[in-house]
């Protein structure tokens, strides 16, 4: 997916927009796992409001409760799905330090 379309998805859609809805009907959805649509994860302005919510009524849906786990790993599926996360390439500590060794400051030269 390409950046365009990555932001498209993760704008805000309005009035329409899931992260408009109370805060009582995203912490029931929360509860449940279920009632969050798969757009809502991908927009920041919906994750931000959800998150908001959890840790608003943090006594009621805890970080390690077993619904918000499912609830963070759908939502780690589906972005990466859309292409958000891009594998790290691997880095060699060696080569960067000669790569920094390299490198020469003013400072250092002096």
């Amino acid at each position: 997916m390409e950046t365009n379309d990555i932001k498209k998805l993760m704008a805000c859609s309005g009035t329409e927009c899931y992260c408009h809805l109370s805060e009582g009907t995203i912490l029931r959805d929360i509860q449940r796992g279920t009632g969050i649509p798969d757009e809502a994860l991908l927009k920041k302005c919906c994750w931000s409001k959800i998150s908001t919510v959890r840790q608003k009524y943090g006594y009621k849906v805890s970080v390690r409760s077993e619904a918000w786990r499912e609830l963070s790993t759908r939502m780690g599926t589906i972005r990466t799905r859309a292409g958000w996360f891009m594998p790290r390439e691997h880095r060699e500590p060696l080569l960067e330090a000669l790569s920094d060794a390299r490198r020469k400051r003013d400072t250092e030269n002096k």
